[in-house]
Order: C-alpha cells, then structure tokens, then sequence
C-alpha cells in the first residue's frame, strides 16, 4: 500500500511538473512574439490543439504502469533540445548569416509544436 501511494505521488509530481515546464515554455514564447509584434492569435501554439495535447499528455503520465516516465521524458525532450541546437547551428553555417530573432522565434515555435504534439505521442507509445 505504501509503495503504491509513493508511485501516485510521483506520478502526479512528473505530471505537475510537466504542467510548470509547459507554461514556462509558452510564456517566452508569448514575450518573444510581442518582442517581435507578431499576432499571437494567428499562430498554432495559440489554438486549443496545444492545449488538448497538454491535458493529454498529463492524463497519459498518470496512467503509466512503467516507472521511470519522468526519466523518459527528460530524455526525450533533451534529445529535441540537442537536434534543434543541431539544427541552428546546422542551417547557420549553410547559409553562412546568423540567425536573427525572428529565425529564432521559428524555430522555437517548431521545437514547441514538436514538444507538444510529440509528448502524448511518445508516452501513449511507451504504455504499448
């Protein structure tokens, strides 16, 4: 009884903390988008897909029967962290500039779309 008790809590730790990260992610992207007086209304990180995918992903952390999700989940969007560093780097020396705010906010919004959406689908694959 206990053991189980422990493994609730932490699944609702990871799944908090992903809730905390996910905000603190859209919230630079909402300051780096008024930096550059984009509308926020005209992009996908504004429409309820994104936030769809976050209640998704949080119900799907809490219905893991595996341990290690937090683990997983970390390694996971440590890996797309590094293929978009990659990437700007990658794209930079081809094109021979460097990126300016507006690259930047490109591709953050694409690391975000890739985040959100890649979340739930990975976790749901991890439960097969």
């Amino acid at each position: 009884m206990m053991c189980n008790h422990f493994f609730i809590i932490r699944k609702i730790a990871t799944a908090c903390l992903f809730l905390l990260v996910s905000w603190a992610l859209l919230h630079l992207w909402l300051i780096l988008i008024h930096s550059i007086d984009e509308r926020v209304a005209a992009t996908l990180l504004s429409s309820p897909i994104i936030f769809i995918c976050m209640g998704v992903t949080v119900f799907s952390v809490l219905a893991q029967k595996q341990a290690g999700v937090a683990q997983a989940w970390y390694i996971m969007t440590l890996g797309l962290v590094l293929a978009f560093i990659i990437l700007i780097l990658l794209f930079s020396v081809l094109l021979n500039t460097l990126p300016d705010l507006n690259d930047l906010v490109f591709y953050y919004e694409c690391f975000l779309i890739l985040f959100f959406t890649g979340s739930p689908l990975y976790l749901f694959i991890r439960m097969l």
